[in-house]
């Protein structure tokens, strides 16, 4: 199952969605959840039909996961995971492990998708997600994830790997909002939670995916 993160990256919210990537992470890993934030990600299509999502860390390491080429119907589904190093170029990296492995043949093109076009990599996260967290930890800050909400409320997009999605807003407890957005969040049907602190943020974000039902 996969929980795409969102919130704006000013440096505040940005701590706290990496803060609950990694308890995600500690808490879930055995069960197959994972925790997506976009600015580590990268989306490849592979001339075979093959979709590789990246996730690059600080560390020169990289997680693939590889999906299998796109039928006409039917989910989309997740063929393995795997985290491998790299000191050069990441394509040529991703053209090798592909190919050793035989995932795919030697002649083989990979290109990068843009993050917003109907097969960019923001439309295909919407699509493998089952949980969505929204996290609005201040007022002062641009809103994106408001923009990143409305689509995804309306994406034709919103199927998920398998079941229902569930889309939370995480606020903090004196962040106001919008009129607007209120109307909106009523009409999705998308449920907002508030928290007070960090360790509160943590507590709830382990409930909903613990008792999230996909």
């Amino acid at each position: 199952m996969f929980i795409l993160l969102l919130g704006s990256y000013d440096d505040e919210t940005k701590k706290a969605l990496y803060t609950m990537q990694e308890s995600i992470a500690n808490s879930f890993s055995d069960k197959g959840y994972y925790s997506l934030l976009m600015e580590e990600l990268g989306l490849y299509t592979v001339s075979d039909g093959h979709i590789l999502l990246l996730e690059n860390r600080g560390d020169r390491s990289t997680t693939i996961y590889l999906f299998r080429p796109i039928e006409d119907v039917g989910p989309i589904e997740l063929q393995t995971i795997d985290t491998i190093s790299h000191t050069e170029d990441i394509e040529d990296t991703v053209y090798r492990y592909l190919t050793e492995r035989e995932f795919c043949n030697l002649d083989i093109a990979i290109e990068r998708m843009p993050i917003i076009s109907p097969d960019g990599l923001f439309p295909f996260l919407v699509s493998i997600s089952s949980v969505f967290l929204i996290v609005r930890l201040k007022e002062e800050t641009r809103g994106g994830e408001f923009i990143e909400l409305c689509y995804i409320s309306r994406s034709p997009n919103l199927i998920s790997l398998k079941g229902s999605p569930g889309i939370f807003m995480l606020k903090k407890q004196d962040v106001t909002l919008t009129s607007m957005l209120e109307l909106i969040l009523i009409e999705r049907e998308i449920r907002v939670l508030e928290f007070s602190d960090t360790s509160d943020l943590l507590d709830k974000t382990t409930n909903i995916v613990r008792n999230f039902r996909v």
